[in-house]
């Protein structure tokens, strides 16, 4: 994989915009925008799924 497309995965995983940004600029190019959709798609929805459920396993009430 190259690893331009790889460092817009990564920034997409940890769903920061601004990762992206700085990974553009460092490439000079946007071709890091290409590996950003499913790892941002997933990360938005495990964030959403899980943070209820840890929420819920460690409430002790």
């Amino acid at each position: 994989m190259n690893p331009v497309v790889t460092c817009g995965a990564l920034a997409g995983a940890m769903t920061v915009d601004a990762a992206v940004t700085g990974a553009c600029e460092v490439a000079g190019s946007q071709t890091p925008v290409l590996g950003i959709a499913v790892p941002y798609a997933v990360g938005s929805v495990v964030l959403t799924v899980l943070g209820p459920i840890i929420v819920a396993a460690t409430f002790t009430g």
